[in-house]
């Protein structure tokens, strides 16, 4: 088993922790409608300064979270405008304004259940993971392709905390790997439509974190730090 020479093993896990803190926050933020005491915290000023990146995408996205959390003209956007909002783009009643899930932007016939959905659940079980709702719900929700980066960005830190080269390079592997073959190939879009059709500062916000976060996953890997 290689293991990791420092200060790269420092590096890697610094930006591991980033990962995994990011992508579970945007899991639950596009998994879940709106809850007052999550978004308090993700549009607070102080938590907003703690992420992990700092992009003109995420800038962009925190100066819209910050604003949603102050308002406007007549104080901070009320949680039934985000809920409507979130219902209105990912939930319904249909015709959605930006579908959550991948096999409806990239399957030639726009349904849920496509050959995507079937590409990402694989792509799960390699590393003994599965959708909690197995087919029941579509394996390739953004949430779910969100939570599956963290848990291996997760994994990827336990080994390193034990030195082991090897199998931090196959999770960050992993990780970029499913970057290339699924986030990057139809999340742009998702967040595009979102750009598009959203009436809250807050999603508008939550778009921009997003954008970053998926721009900062090329940045990762052990190529140069694991040698």
């Amino acid at each position: 088993m290689s293991r990791v020479p420092e200060p790269a093993g420092a590096v890697l896990a610094d930006a591991l922790d980033g990962v995994a803190a990011a992508w579970t926050v945007l899991s639950t933020a596009f998994g879940r409608e709106p809850e007052q005491a999550f978004v308090d915290a993700l549009r607070s000023p102080e938590q907003l300064a703690a992420w992990p990146y700092d992009d003109p995408a995420t800038s962009g996205g925190v100066r819209l979270l910050v604003r949603s959390g102050r308002g406007r003209y007549a104080g901070p956007e009320s949680l039934e405008s985000l809920r409507r909002d979130h219902r209105r783009l990912f939930v319904g009643p249909r015709p959605l304004q930006a579908a959550p899930w991948e096999s409806v932007h990239r399957s030639r016939e726009g349904l849920v259940f496509d050959v995507q959905t079937l590409q990402v659940r694989e792509f799960y079980r390699r590393f003994g993971l599965q959708s909690p709702l197995l087919n029941k719900e579509p394996d390739d929700h953004v949430a779910l392709e969100a939570s599956f980066i963290a848990t291996l960005a997760l994994r990827a830190l336990d080994v390193l905390e034990v030195g082991d080269a090897d199998g931090a390079e196959e999770l960050v592997t992993g990780i970029r790997s499913f970057t290339d073959q699924h986030l990057q190939q139809w999340v742009p879009d998702l967040l595009h439509r979102v750009e598009e059709h959203a009436e809250t500062d807050y999603h508008l916000g939550l778009a921009g974190l997003t954008r970053g976060a998926l721009g900062q996953l090329h940045h990762l890997g052990v190529a140069s730090t694991l040698s």
